[in-house]
């Protein structure tokens, strides 16, 4: 009887023992499930930190070389934002001022249009302007003689550039300034 007892005691035993490797088992592998679905999130988290960090990288980069102020002078990198101030003087007494961000590589005379209505002429060499916010030149000779009249003429930074407007391509700060002016040509 006692070796009955003491059987049904161990099976008893067993049982338990069973028991607790089954939840055990289950238990581990629950907590396993979760840890390899937590580090495929992770795994996938990571990837899509790095491509941001990526992404940041490039945009500050090229941030960097649009926003970058050439040291030596140079006109700015196309697409580099800066501001250039826009003077229309009338020759009357009256003129107007615009401050105007632009991207680099724009000319005076697309700055010109950007802020005024232009009367102009392009001959394929380059472009003459005519009349500014219409204010025309006036010519004073007769029979088509030009020499003598009232003209649009630019300046930049109190200097009257070599080209003509199109093709003179503004820098960062510069002021560019047309005048209603008197002109004779016939020394």
């Amino acid at each position: 009887m006692l070796k009955g007892l003491l059987a049904q005691k161990i099976f008893v035993l067993a049982i338990i023992i069973g028991a607790v490797a089954v939840t055990a088992t289950g238990t581990a592998a629950y907590y396993y499930i979760n840890y390899r679905s937590q580090s495929q999130e992770r795994e996938e988290l990571q990837a899509e930190y790095d491509q941001l960090v990526d992404d940041y990288t490039d945009l500050k980069s090229r941030y960097d070389v649009l926003t970058a102020k050439s040291e030596s002078g140079e006109t700015a990198p196309l697409g580099y934002m800066m501001s250039v101030t826009v003077i229309i003087d009338y020759g009357n007494g009256t003129s107007e001022t615009h401050e105007v961000n632009i991207s680099g590589g724009e000319t005076a005379f697309d700055v010109t249009n950007e802020v005024a209505t232009v009367d102009y002429t392009d001959y394929g060499w380059g472009i003459l302007v005519h009349g500014i916010n219409d204010k025309d030149e006036v010519i004073l000779g007769q029979g088509g003689n030009w020499k003598k009249g009232y003209g649009w003429f630019y300046y930049v930074d109190g200097a009257q550039p070599l080209v003509g407007s199109d093709q003179y391509t503004l820098s960062d700060g510069e002021v560019l300034e047309w005048k209603y002016e008197y002109y004779d040509w016939t020394w």
